[in-house]
């Protein structure tokens, strides 16, 4: 059975490995900080089944909506379908708006992901969006904005600077 649970120190390697293997650099902070995060609005969990760690998941509750800013799960269990599976628990726990970023579709992984995404029904949102570096603050990955329903283009420019100010700490 799927579940989520609260990250604790017995499970640091796992999830430090888990997140430096799934993102590159620019893409997360540094897994001390992102686990001593003191926003009430963070959660970083770990995803199992049956007790066996099998992925992380770290997001932000914001009043309005719910941003996936890390997902993984372990290399040896993905293509079984866990993935989505959590996915659609996950998204069935809230109402909420949910919104994650993802690269620009210009290759095979890329592309792939984004299909993953919108077949636990997210939908790719073409505004554009500069994800800042967690190490520089500097605007260096094109991305884009996925969501839990279309976005107009006000509403992507809200999340996007609630994102800038709360996860990237940048005023806009």
């Amino acid at each position: 059975m799927i579940k989520l649970t609260n990250y604790t120190n017995n499970q640091r390697t796992f999830a430090k490995n888990l997140i430096e293997s799934s993102f590159p650099e620019e893409e997360r902070p540094d897994f001390d900080e992102l686990i001593s995060r003191k926003s009430p609005e963070y959660k970083f969990n770990i995803i199992t089944i049956n007790d066996e760690n099998c992925g992380i998941i770290g997001y932000w509750e914001f009043d309005d909506f719910i941003h996936i800013e890390h997902f993984a799960v372990s290399p040896n269990m993905r293509s079984g379908g866990i993935g989505g599976e959590f996915l659609n628990i996950f998204f069935s726990l809230t109402n909420k708006l949910i919104v994650l970023e993802v690269e620009v579709p210009d290759n095979e992984i890329s592309i792939r992901r984004i299909k993953f995404y919108e077949r636990h029904g997210m939908h790719f949102n073409e505004y554009h969006y500069m994800q800042p570096s967690y190490q520089t603050k500097e605007f260096v990955m094109q991305q884009h904005i996925m969501s839990s329903k279309k976005l107009t283009e006000s509403e992507f420019e809200t999340i996007r600077d609630v994102l800038y100010e709360k996860v990237y700490l940048i005023k806009s």
